[in-house]
């Protein structure tokens, strides 16, 4: 069980510009767009066009449910892509060299 944890641990800890940290952080908002299209926000997304989803025009939190899904929506269509493109390019590139740079560090290096 420690054993686990410690992995989950170093995977969530990852730097933010390290491959492994950009897919975590792809793979978090993918998780959000994700919850946001369960509970169903899709449909406040008539803000867009000028219209209320409920037809009262001064329904705010619907119109921030609205937001907040064409925000993750946008996210996961332009963002993830390029975060995962981004780790895969810097695998290529610095290749073994992060491993070792996180091995200074203490840290265990991570295989994608």
């Amino acid at each position: 069980m420690n054993r686990e944890r410690n992995w989950v641990e170093r995977i969530w800890r990852a730097p933010v510009f390290s491959p492994m940290g950009l897919i975590v952080r792809s793979l978090v908002l993918v998780a959000f767009f994700l919850v946001c299209e369960q509970l169903g926000w899709r449909e406040y997304t008539t803000i867009i066009c000028g219209t209320s989803p409920t037809g009262a025009p001064l329904d705010t939190t619907m119109t921030l449910i609205g937001c907040t899904y064409f925000v993750a929506w946008s996210m996961v269509v332009l963002v993830v892509p390029v975060l995962m493109l981004a780790a895969l390019i810097m695998r290529v590139f610095l290749g073994r060299s992060a491993s070792a740079e996180a091995s200074l560090s203490g840290e265990q290096p991570i295989d994608l």
